[in-house]
């Protein structure tokens, strides 16, 4: 699941596993989890590479382990994984035949949403910086996955039932 800030990625995301009935992955809880535990030593370099800037991007190394945890448990029956990969690099370590959903939002329809989730971080300027550097970052990852492996754009600007209906249907049409 791929797209700028406010796409909708992880409702979106939780509403298409819900469907599907797979597990849904959040890299982002995922690294809030790590952070609180002080036995993984993931969570102990986490916390040493994300010390004092909690927007910071993880490296792809810390970023690729988080996902093998989950992809090699969850890949035999499928999974919807909300912020992986980040990078050509996090891309390439996917390995095995994907299904990538990029929500393709407007910066304007993007930073609205963003603004609404009501985070204490979220303020006008972080959430244009967000957009503006994720916007930068997205687009090779997008390139390298259509090259690789199938991906589906939707438009994210329409209302979350009409996004998830056109998954649904690209989806089954992808896999028939």
């Amino acid at each position: 699941m791929l797209g700028l800030p406010g796409a909708g990625k992880s409702t979106i995301g939780r509403m298409v596993a819900e469907r599907l009935q797979v597990p849904y992955i959040s890299q982002s809880a995922e690294v809030g989890k790590l952070l609180q535990d002080t036995e993984d030593t993931l969570g102990d370099r986490l916390r040493t590479e994300m010390a004092g800037n909690h927007w910071q991007p993880l490296s792809d190394a810390a970023a690729i382990e988080i996902a093998r945890r989950h992809i090699d448990i969850d890949a035999s029956h499928g999974w919807v994984y909300d912020g992986f990969p980040r990078s050509v690099t996090q891309a390439r370590a996917l390995g095995q035949s994907v299904l990538g959903i990029y929500l393709r939002v407007s910066p304007l329809v993007g930073g609205q949403r963003a603004l609404r989730r009501n985070r204490l971080d979220d303020t006008d300027d972080t959430i244009n910086r967000r957009i503006w550097l994720d916007s930068e970052r997205l687009a090779p990852v997008v390139a390298y996955l259509r090259s690789k492996h199938t991906v589906l754009e939707i438009d994210a600007d329409q209302s979350l039932e009409d996004v998830v209906r056109q998954i649904q249907e690209a989806a089954a049409f992808a896999e028939g």
